[in-house]
Parts: C-alpha cells; structure tokens; sequence
C-alpha cells in the first residue's frame, strides 16, 4: 500500500544519504566561503552541484528578497481598508461596478485578498538547492525570515544540505531539509494550507516544468524568483523548443537576451492567469549566460483580464534592424464606461520593411509591460550598500541593478548602434551622439542592462534610421553597392531635423554599469550525482542523461552505486 511504499522510498534514501557520507568521508574536502556562509564538497567531484559563477545570481537575489520583506512590511504597517472600500477600489481602477458585476456572472466575483502576513517573519522554499548554499545564505544574510525548507530530488544532496547545515551551526527547525520532486513539494504544502512568502526556482536549464506548482504555492503578494539558464534556446537556436516550453516564438536579433526574459515573463504570466493570478514583475535581468526573474503575484480574476493587452507579438525586418511590436489585445470603454477588451488591429507593419524594403520575421508572444519596479530596484541598491562585506560582487549587482533602473520602463526591446552601422556599412557612431541626437529631438532615449551599446527608445524607427542617415551624410559618407539594404537605406530622406549636439542627460556617471566578467566565468556541467537527481541529471534504463543532452553508459543505476561508469 502507498503506507508501505512511503517507508520503502525512506529507507532507500537514508541508505543513499549514509552511501553518498561514506563517499565524502573518503574524499578530499574542499571548504567553500561566500557571503557569511561555509559549505564543504568534494574537492575532485561532480556529485552535488555548485557554479562559483551563480555568486551575482545568489547576491541579487539576497539584495532583491531583503527589499521585499523591508517592502511587505511597510504594506503590513499601511492602515487596512474595510472590504467595500477595497472592492470599490479595484473596481476604480479596473473600470466601474459594472466590470464587477460581470465578473460576478461569470463566477470571477472580486473578493478582496489580504496580503498574507506573519510577524515571526516570511517563509521561503528553495525548489532545487543542490549543496544548500543558497539557502544558507538567505538564513544568516536575511533578517525577518521565519523559516526556509530547502528541497532537492537527489538524496545525496539532501545528506550535503544537512552536513553543511550543521557546519553553520543552522538548526534544521530553521531550514528544514527535504527530499522530493519539487512540484509535487509544492503542492503537498499547498494542500496543507501553507504557502510560501518566497518561491526560488533555480533549475539547470528551463523553469518551466515548475511554474505551474511555483504560482500556485506562493503566497497572496508574494515574491516568486525564477532562473533560466536556456539561454542558447530562448535566444532562438530552437524556435520549436521554446514553443514548446513557453508558448512563444523567439527571433534571433541584437535584443534577443531582452526578449528572451520577455518570453520567460509571458510565460509566468499566462500560467499565474489560469488560476485568476497576475504577476508584477519587480526586477527582470540578463546575467552572463543565464535570466533571473523577480515577479509579485496576486490574486485579482479582474485584474486578469489585462493580462492579454501586456503581451504583443513581434514584427522583425529580416535584413535590417526595424522592428514593431502588436499586442495581443487592446481595451477599450464601453458605451457605459466599462473596460471592454478586443482582438488586437494588426499587421502593424506594411508587407515589406518601410526602411529597406525586406521581408519580415514573426514573433511571440511576448511580455510587452514593464520588467521592473524603479522604486524597488533603488532600494535594493540601499540594501547592498548597507552590507558590502557580505556581497562578493557588489560592484557587478550595483551595476546591474543601476542600469536597469535607468531604462524606460515602458519601452520593450531596443536597437544597437554597430547593427545599424552594419547594414548601412558605415563606421560607427558614438552611442553618445545617437543618445544625444534623439534626445535634442524631445523623445526619450535610455541603454539597456543587457548591453552597452544598446539604444533604447520611444521615438519612431524612422526617426532613428534619420539619425543613422544623417550621420552617414555628414560624418561617415559611403558609397553602397547598387540594389543592397544599405543603398535602399541610405535612399529615403531625412525627414527629421538632427542635432548631434552632446546632451546632458546623454552620458551616465558614477557607478560602472558594465563591468567585465572575471576568466572562467560561465555555465558549469551538471553534477553526476544519483538516479534521484531529477533536477540536475537523471538515470534511466542504464542510461544516465546530463542538463546537456548527452547520454551515457551506466552500468549500475541501483541507490547504492551511482557512479557513473563509461
């Protein structure tokens, strides 16, 4: 009986546990220090795995979860509006009584729900922990938290977790380990009533098996943390592989690490949507070679409505740098006033590219609304400023964090100043000048945290490329070869008056934005641990299957054996 096979699984995980102990005692031990936490591992093997390189990652996310506990608690200290002035409210800002009248027909009545709060402090689930390091972390680095559990598939981890636990001095009443599929983790707390004030999702590869279970465990206001480290994929190496996984379509083009956090936002969006949830994304970045996510998650089946007109599909010129976005639908008001939301109006873009005259790629969906909170992105500087010691990479979060908070908001996607000086075969002119040239022109122009010589803008793509034109004409003159992108570019007027004069605000000072990555610094082999490490690597058949795809021969796949052996 189930019983009987609960103890069965136990018991071949403590004798896994005490296996794998055995292994370590007879291995050289490496001790690791970051921040204010030691964790010990094997100094010649692969078993448990640990990437020196995720140090940003581990750092942002203690920065980003402390601004949300300092966050959480301003908003639990806030006076609590009765319940009809909570409803009148939504119902304010959404539309008016009627849209909740509607919802009310339709079984979506809007019930006010309260921010969940504990004052011994949050509840954190680290859903794939590996060596336990992260978590750790988050104990002594932390203040006002109450409890974090700590899961991984891999038995062999687990027995690590509780080695490193008891190094730190860290009781297990405090981080609590467990050995488990973390969806299945996820919903068993749920279907115990206790959900999770943070959810950290931190796969080798793609998040998106998880978030199902991750937005359904996170608690009414809560922050969920989710890493891709897909890259290559979400960039477009596979466009039938992210369709699969997100349901979206990416397009290789100079902005394609923005768009890939884009898809991966979408995609939390679309899954939160099904069970009447709607995300607030609060920071949103691209590191080194993989995507960090922070996103708030509420529950509103009004505010889920919206959630269609924050995603738009993608228009790509295939030859040029001009691009459009359509979203997926628009709202509008009713004769009564009510929202009312229709299909999108497209194509956006004529058949060919007005620029060049080239065909065009196709796109999406994708998250078009904000990636991050400005507010909560200062006061996350704040907090590393206040702890320096602790954060091993500083520098690189600041940096990271500032750029980010300096973009415009509400401008998806961007355009880099080499790519346009490609297709017109042209040298390249100073991002500074371009920044200073649509600036002179009144609009809005930022750099985005995924690259330094990125332009991002809310001026037309004819504006920019009258930009690019009169640089050519007055600065960099060439002389293109007939019937090229270049030629066909360089052909249409300039119908903007341009000044290259250097604005002001067109240079950023003060905090280096785009620091250098240190030598080795990268994606690291998944570990080789046991036939239970369903998060790291995977045994099946005598075949053991790596985060990379490659298969290899196991000649013992049993609990007590899992080396792997060629």
């Amino acid at each position: 009986n189930a019983e009987y096979m609960g103890r069965v699984v136990e018991e071949m995980n403590i004798r896994f546990q005490r296996h794998w102990v055995r292994r370590m005692s007879n291995s050289a031990i490496a001790l690791i220090s970051e921040g204010r936490a030691e964790i010990l591992k094997k100094s010649t093997s692969n078993d448990v795995f640990f990437n020196p390189a995720q140090c940003v990652n581990r750092d942002l996310s203690i920065a980003m979860i402390q601004t949300f506990i300092n966050t959480r608690r301003a908003e639990l200290n806030q006076p609590k509006p009765s319940s009809s002035t909570t409803t009148a409210s939504a119902d304010k800002q959404i539309g008016t009584t009627e849209v909740a009248e509607e919802a009310e027909e339709e079984g979506e009545k809007e019930v006010p729900v309260p921010i969940a709060s504990s004052d011994e402090g949050i509840t954190i689930f680290e859903a794939m922990a590996a060596s336990g390091l992260r978590s750790i972390r988050y104990h002594k680095e932390l203040s006002g938290v109450k409890n974090i559990v700590v899961n991984d598939l891999d038995p062999g981890a687990v027995a690590n977790i509780r080695n490193n636990l008891a190094h730190n001095n860290i009781s297990e009443d405090e981080v609590t380990p467990s050995t488990g599929d973390c969806s299945l983790m996820m919903h068993h707390f749920r279907s115990q009533g206790k959900l999770f004030d943070v959810i950290d999702l931190d796969p080798y590869g793609s998040a998106a098996p998880y978030l199902d279970a991750a937005v359904q465990a996170v608690g009414e206001g809560g922050l969920l943390c989710v890493t891709c480290t897909d890259m290559a994929v979400l960039c477009g190496k596979n466009v039938e592989v992210v369709y699969a996984k997100y349901g979206s379509t990416p397009i290789k083009a100079e902005y394609m690490h923005e768009s890939a956090v884009r898809i991966v936002l979408q995609t939390i969006s679309q899954t939160a949507s099904r069970y009447k949830r709607h995300i607030v994304p609060v920071g949103s970045f691209f590191i080194d070679f993989y995507l960090r996510c922070f996103v708030r998650v509420y529950t509103s089946p009004l505010r889920v409505k919206d959630c269609a007109c924050k995603l738009s599909y993608l228009y790509q010129c295939m030859d040029c740098s001009f691009f459009q976005l359509q979203p997926v639908q628009r709202k509008g008001k009713s004769k009564r006033g009510a929202d009312k939301f229709c299909a999108g109006i497209g194509p956006v873009v004529p058949q060919a590219c007005p620029e060049c005259n080239g065909r065009f790629h196709f796109g999406g969906p994708l998250w078009s609304d904000p990636i991050h909170d400005t507010s909560f992105l200062l006061s996350a500087i704040e907090v590393i400023k206040a702890n320096m010691d602790t954060f091993a990479q500083h520098k690189r979060v600041i940096g990271l964090l500032t750029a980010e908070s300096e973009e415009i908001p509400d401008v998806p996607l961007f355009y880099t100043v080499r790519s346009m000086a490609s297709s017109l075969r042209c040298q390249n002119p100073p991002a500074v000048l371009v920044r200073s040239a649509l600036l002179n022109a009144n609009f809005r122009v930022s750099q985005s945290h995924v690259e330094a010589d990125s332009i991002k803008t809310d001026a037309p793509a004819h504006v920019v490329w009258d930009i690019m034109r009169e640089w050519v004409r007055t600065k960099s003159p060439v002389k293109p070869k007939p019937n090229t992108v270049a030629e066909r570019i360089l052909s249409r007027p300039v119908t903007t008056t341009i000044d290259f004069t250097q604005h002001k605000d067109a240079t950023r000072t003060g905090v280096p934005r785009y620091l250098p990555n240190p030598e080795n610094w990268g994606p690291k082999k998944a570990a080789a641990g046991g036939r239970f490490v369903g998060t790291k690597r995977r045994v099946s058949d005598g075949v053991m299957v790596g985060g990379d795809g490659k298969r290899e021969k196991v000649v013992d796949a049993t609990p007590h054996d899992t080396t792997p052996k060629e």
